[in-house]
């Protein structure tokens, strides 16, 4: 009898037993993106207001969420008209699609008519 082989390709599990393929876990403390304390408080402040409406909190409490709602509209709104470069691109190419569809049928048309107008 042979001695037997030695294997060298070993598939070992490294992950942590019972996680799915492609499933995250929660950030733990400090791990994540930590909000900023704004933010927070001005979550919990929406929080509180969605349970308990507006006698339960504090008037700088709701100057400071109403600020914070109406800066975070004002900058989506302008982050909205910025195009990243891909929809640049699309728009571009497009607009050039388009510009020679109208040529052709500009094209095409005054050959009719001129074509008519010569016949008679």
């Amino acid at each position: 009898m042979d001695a037997p082989a030695i294997v060298t390709d070993i598939l070992e599990h490294h992950g942590i037993k019972g996680m799915k393929w492609g499933v995250r876990r929660k950030a733990t403390v400090g791990g994540g993106v930590q909000p900023h304390p704004d933010a927070a408080r001005a979550r919990t402040t929406h929080q509180t207001l969605k349970k308990h409406g507006t006698h339960v909190v504090s008037t700088s409490d709701l100057q400071h969420y109403a600020n914070r709602l109406s800066t975070e509209q004002n900058v989506s709104r302008l982050q909205s008209n910025q195009k990243n470069a891909g929809a640049k691109f699309v728009a571009k190419t497009l607009g050039r699609v388009g510009n020679r569809v109208v040529d052709k049928v500009i094209d095409k048309a005054f050959d009719a008519s001129l074509k008519v107008v010569l016949s008679k």
